[in-house]
């Protein structure tokens, strides 16, 4: 009972993968039993009738108690065990919300839009949107740029304060036409920090398949699978 609080058998997507509940992370057969190698379960002996300890990996994957779910999904704001079946990912987010006071918020914006206005309401739109609604993808990205000190880093930690950690996630240049591509399963918010290219015809058609309605995951050790994309971008460059 112990391993079936934090493991679970996934059985349809993709098929024969086991999650790690605490983290919502898969992994395949063979690295979940080293992760639980230690532990033992007692079983009947069926030609001596007496109690045995066997590895309780193994034991685990062929019990009719175990914990399985069809599928990972990723739906902000819906309790962890889905109707359909499915395991929710989200884990809630990263502050409580509070009635307070917001001025230095506003006030910080003004600064970092300056003079513009319709970016400045443009832009705080976009950044609440998806908090008010969340699971809601936006087929836009914002980019802010600037010097060093201009602010735009701010925005960011600020953001992943209220998303949480396990809801947001930052990236580098190489991230963005890497194959393995784990970091953006499970997101709300991608943050693409200090962001240039030589390739920008490649990397802009790269970013516009970061808004499709889905996305295909490929993790190290884990067959790719594909569910459907709610993440959206914040890039940050000089």
């Amino acid at each position: 009972y112990e391993i079936r609080e934090q493991w679970a058998v996934i059985t349809e997507r993709p098929v024969g993968a086991i999650l790690n509940m605490a983290t919502a992370e898969l992994i395949k057969k063979e690295s979940f039993l080293t992760a639980v190698g230690p532990k033992r379960a007692t079983v009947i002996d069926a030609r001596t009738k007496k109690p045995k300890m066997i590895p309780a990996g193994p034991e685990y994957l062929n019990w009719p108690y175990r914990r399985e779910y069809k599928a990972i999904s990723y739906l902000p704001g819906q309790p962890r065990d889905l109707a359909d079946g499915n395991f929710n990912a989200w884990s809630g987010w990263g502050c409580e919300s509070i009635k307070g006071d917001v001025t230095p918020w506003t006030q910080f914006l003004d600064r970092r839009f300056g003079d513009d206005l319709i970016m400045r309401v443009w832009g705080e739109q976009w950044l609440a949107y998806p908090i008010q609604f969340p699971g809601f993808q936006l087929k836009s990205h914002l980019v802010l740029r600037g010097p060093p000190g201009s602010g735009k880093t701010t925005v960011g930690i600020t953001l992943r304060l209220i998303y949480g950690k396990r809801n947001s996630y930052v990236i580098g240049n190489g991230a963005l036409g890497s194959r393995f591509n784990s970091p953006f399963a499970n997101k709300q918010l991608i943050i693409g920090a200090e962001i240039t290219s030589s390739h920008k015809r490649h990397d802009s058609e790269q970013m516009k398949t970061l808004v499709d309605e889905t996305i295909s995951i490929e993790r190290k050790g884990v067959d790719p699978y594909e569910e459907p994309n709610i993440a959206n971008f914040l890039y940050l460059s000089n």
